[in-house]
């Protein structure tokens, strides 16, 4: 069994050192654009160029993050980066954005992609449809439990990686515009403000940090890890300090490499060095409760300096020995013939010349001298291995003559493995094929069947969730007099919740329902399996025209450009497919594994209502039920755009999406008019989203 690569983060040179020289077998890190850590020190050209020469140097692989939404008018700057980045060469891209990975693939296709875990990707099918796109590797989300994980494993057509120790975000990553609603910071670009870590009240609870999970510490589950066949275990850290970096490195690598467990005295190190109020692991046992909440306090500081000195005193005295692996060498010293010298390492070779020898006065060469001389391989990477010597009689060739023909030998050699060849990259953007908007409708979902008005004006499909069909499928007749029926899909749907999901579309198609609205690319093989017409849902985060086209490769018919596009980015956009642009309702914001009103309350029954989440300002938001015992938190005031609806139609809007979510019928009907008629009354609290100002 091969055993799993221990995979670092490094917001610093410093921090790349750490975790080199505490044995990680990877580094992943950001140069200064385009990587989710806008807020780390990250890596200039210059410090990119050094840090994968220090890490391929030690055998060490290094992973870029270029894991943000882009818009279009930063792919000329990305398409710079990729081939700077092929031309170092790196080892691989972690990557979320489809349009981006589509760019990649046709700029260099021999550069490895691995799926970031802001790509939501939590079924098999999912990591069969990424690994479609041309990733290799597909980072799982952090939600999973280790029998889905299990399942997964077992058929991945991919290498698997798998967050084993560090922060947990409240939602599924990808899948949060909090920040971005909030102050512009947008997740997804890299700038999270945190949110998730200020105190709220959910209603008939107290305040408190709601939001915020202890870090994961899976140190007791590596070994089960490492049988299900999980190529690569992460560390999370990019904003933390080198000593932390050293410290869990050191930890997990120690652990993976003698496949023990780190006992109570590793894990208290680490939670000294860095915890929120200790460690978590439900969601790999399949649990989720309110044991896995915890803020980081103010830092005692006698323990956690001690804990800091005590990490650079370890990192000082054992460094993790870390080579480009054993080299061969081959001396040859005849008379009249310049010295040779021969180096061979895993597939390269080199030959170097040196001057001619002299005639020994005293004492002649000897293979013992000659071998003392090149196993002087210490600093350089190397490690020596067989030592042939071929001398002539009555030969002397001066220590230092040896010495700078080994080091000469040494720095091609490292040239040849550690500076292989660029990877090739193709200037070339193909462009995307654009085709005119469609004429402008309007679609939209509701909770329940009965908040569809009688008058639906230019309506054209309602989307309801799968449970809003339960006993309700006789309705349905007199639903399409008035409009064509969808059904609206969960954003998280794991591979047990699968089967359950595919009996009720499969009922839902046998009733008439052809449409569906789809928020995840693991649900896209059922959809297109089952005939039904699919748009893609704001959660796909098409943020720019390679993604429309990447999602119309997939067989999304219609799709919902991102919620974080300004009406003028909305406008840049390449159409390839009809696009829509959601224009009204209270935004989705987070969708959570943990229930929260469990969590404070209890199951009391009435989970199917809505309740509500109140931040330290007043602003209360809606948490609806979701799937799986999951919450959707959605945003305080619905957004509006009826009054300026012309300008969503400059844009290239093909239709408009209205996301109802607790407004009673004649609310509904209300915004249906005024979104036919363009105008009406505006609600006495609504805002423009970021339609008028993007994010950041």
């Amino acid at each position: 069994m091969k055993r799993p690569e221990i995979l670092s983060p490094a917001g610093s040179p410093e921090a790349l050192r750490a975790a080199v020289n505490a044995g990680a077998d990877a580094v992943y890190l950001a140069g200064e654009a385009f990587g989710a850590r806008a807020y780390a020190k990250n890596f200039t050209r210059e410090e990119l160029c050094d840090g994968t020469k220090y890490a391929h140097e030690r055998g060490v692989k290094l992973y870029v993050t270029v894991n943000t939404l882009v818009v279009d008018r930063e792919m000329e700057e990305l398409r710079e980066y990729i081939a700077f980045l092929c031309g170092l060469p790196v080892d691989g891209l972690i990557v979320q954005d489809l349009g981006v990975a589509k760019l990649i693939r046709s700029w260099a296709p021999e550069l490895p992609l691995h799926a970031s875990t802001q790509c939501a990707c939590h079924s098999l099918d999912g990591v069969r449809e990424l690994h479609a796109l041309g990733f290799s590797r597909v980072v799982l989300a952090r939600e999973l439990s280790l029998a889905n994980i299990a399942k997964i494993a077992r058929e991945s057509p991919c290498e698997l990686e798998v967050f084993v120790h560090g922060a947990l975000c409240f939602s599924h990553s990808g899948q949060c515009l909090m920040s971005a609603v909030i102050g512009r910071r947008s997740a997804n670009r890299g700038r999270c403000a945190g949110p998730c870590r200020l105190p709220y009240a959910v209603e008939g609870g107290r305040m408190r940090h709601q939001l915020s999970l202890k870090d994961l510490c899976a140190a007791e589950k590596l070994p089960e890890l490492t049988r299900l066949g999980v190529a690569s275990f992460k560390i999370e850290g990019r904003m933390k300090r080198p000593e932390y970096v050293s410290s869990v490195t050191r930890t997990y690598a120690t652990a993976v490499r003698y496949g023990v467990k780190p006992g109570k005295r590793e894990i208290d190190s680490l939670g000294e060095i860095f915890s929120r109020s200790g460690f978590t692991s439900e969601y790999l046992d399949g649990s989720s409760s309110r044991d896995m909440f915890g803020m980081r306090g103010e830092e005692p500081s006698g323990k956690y300096e001690a804990a800091l000195r005590r990490e650079r005193e370890l990192a000082a005295e054992v460094p993790v020995e870390r080579t480009l692996g054993a080299v061969d060498f081959a001396l040859v010293v005849r008379a009249d013939e310049h010295i040779a010298l021969t180096a061979r390492s895993g597939g390269a070779e080199v030959t170097v010349a040196g001057e001619l020898p002299e005639r020994a006065r005293t004492r002649p060469l000897t293979e013992e001298l000659c071998e003392r001389q090149l196993r002087k391989t210490g600093g350089t990477g190397f490690e020596a291995g067989k030592i042939t010597c071929t001398l002539g009689e009555g030969l002397t060739v001066p220590a230092s003559a040896l010495n700078a023909l080994r080091r000469q030998a040494l720095a091609e050699l490292e040239a040849k493995l550690s500076g292989e060849r660029a990877i090739p990259f193709c200037a070339e953007t193909k462009p995307v094929r654009g085709r005119p908007p469609e004429e402008l409708g309007l679609v939209a979902s509701f909770r329940y069947l009965k908040q569809l008005p009688e008058e639906v004006g230019t309506l054209r499909t309602a989307f309801f969730p799968l449970e809003a069909y339960d006993g309700k499928l006789p309705e349905l007749p007199e639903i399409m007099k008035r409009v064509t029926p969808g059904v609206l899909l969960p954003r998280v749907v794991t591979d047990a919740e699968r089967g359950a999901v595919r009996q009720e579309l499969e009922r839902l198609r046998s009733h008439g329902v052809r449409e569906a609205l789809c928020g995840n690319i693991g649900l896209l093989p059922l959809l297109r399996e089952l005939g039904f017409e699919i748009t893609a849902d704001i959660s796909m985060n098409a943020m720019n025209s390679w993604s429309l086209e990447a999602l119309q490769e997939l067989g999304v018919a219609r799709a919902l450009c991102s919620a974080e596009l300004s009406t003028a980015q909305i406008r840049d956009l390449t159409k390839p497919l009809p696009c829509g642009v959601f224009a009204y309702g209270r935004l989705p914001l987070m969708v959570s594994e943990n229930c929260l009103r469990r969590n404070e309350l209890g199951c009391t029954g009435r989970c199917k209502l809505p309740t509500t989440l109140t931040d330290r300002t007043g602003e209360t938001f809606l948490i609806l039920p979701e799937r799986g015992c999951r919450n959707l938190i959605v945003n305080s005031k619905p957004l509006y755009f009826a009054d300026r609806r012309e300008e969503l139609v400059r844009a290239g809007a093909s239709f408009l999406y209205l996301y109802f979510t607790d407004e009673e019928r004649d609310v509904c009907a209300r915004v249906l008019r005024d979104y036919t008629c363009g105008g009406g009354e505006k609600p006495e609290q609504f805002t423009r989203g970021l339609l008028t100002r993007g994010v950041l």
